[in-house]
């Protein structure tokens, strides 16, 4: 579980629906917990966030808690004095989180050693998502989500955006998609090779490419734009995987059904479906969370702008 932990959305319905969907359909005490935390110094302290961990995470689940201070702005800079040589331009609270991935990956490999016996499965997931539906049983997993495969939402569709907020890897193959593919980030790239490995260079493709690519920002100090995250997790797979990444590749969709991602750009998405939920047709969880931020964390009705401490009185 790595990100932002927002108060009333993490606290009171993203870590409940994990425990109700997710932890208890596949077993319970077999379901080990691995937390990387980024705290707001401006809105919550480190001591106030490991306290609500602890009180909301099972002590029979939770194996480590890590809190690193989060950071805001973009990570926008060449990587050389050349205009064409430049590094992904992600978030740095997007950067850090696959940063995260690969630390807490070193803590589940120091678990394995630990308990003598290595895990099937291995999930990405953040903090500020929650789950409508109980998951199917360890061994539904085990078919659609086999050994040597990984399943995102969407991303059978292997030239679509591998989307990076939620992953499920077999453990043949969590090593390379939470610690190697960090390492996609640290190193300088041309622009065009991620643009050919796409497919971006056929005319077919060119439209819908285009803004994945190169995805323009405003701190952007070159003529190229930054390079978003969900096409480098597609250009590390390419290369990972080759001609076998149709075989490799499943969506996760069929297993987790819709939920809900509540980040910084979308109050209530749903990747699945790839779609905003609607607020007039929204009920239960989803119209909980519509409301929430409709009355506390708006700015402008632009994006979720929460002030709140972590601890309302």
């Amino acid at each position: 579980l790595v990100g932002q932990f927002k108060a009333w959305l993490t606290a009171e319905m993203a870590i409940p629906s994990i425990l109700k969907h997710i932890v208890r359909p596949l077993g319970g005490p077999n379901v080990d917990i691995f937390i990387h935390a980024e705290a707001m110094s401006t809105l919550v302290s480190k001591e106030e966030l490991r306290s609500m961990i602890e009180r909301t995470v099972p002590a029979e689940n939770l194996r480590a808690i890590v809190i690193r201070q989060a950071q805001a702005g973009a990570l926008a800079i060449p990587a050389a004095a050349q205009d064409w040589v430049v590094k992904p331009g992600v978030f740095n609270a997007a950067l850090l989180q696959f940063y995260g991935n690969r630390e807490l990956f070193g803590l589940v490999t120091g678990e394995e050693r630990r308990i003598g016996s290595r895990y099937s499965h291995v999930f990405r997931m953040r903090p500020d998502s929650v789950w409508l539906q109980d998951w199917p049983s360890w061994d539904r997993l085990q078919t659609l989500v086999p050994p040597g495969s990984i399943a995102g939402p969407g991303w059978q569709d292997v030239w679509g955006p591998q989307f990076d907020t939620f992953w499920v890897a077999s453990r043949e193959m969590a090593w390379n998609v939470f610690f190697t593919m960090a390492s996609v980030f640290d190193l300088p790239i041309h622009p065009d090779e991620v643009y050919a490995v796409l497919g971006c260079d056929s005319e077919k493709r060119k439209p819908s490419c285009r803004d994945l690519v190169f995805r323009s920002h405003p701190e952007a100090p070159w003529k190229w734009g930054t390079i978003c995250g969900e096409s480098m997790i597609s250009y590390f797979l390419h290369g990972l995987l080759g001609k076998e990444i149709e075989n490799t590749l499943r969506d996760s969709c069929e297993y987790t059904g819709s939920w809900v991602h509540s980040g910084a750009h979308q109050r209530a998405y749903d990747y699945c479906k790839r779609s905003a939920f609607v607020a007039s047709d929204a009920t239960g969880v989803v119209k909980s969370i519509l409301d929430y931020y409709d009355s506390h964390c708006m700015d402008g009705g632009k994006r979720p702008q929460c002030t709140e401490k972590l601890f309302p009185v």
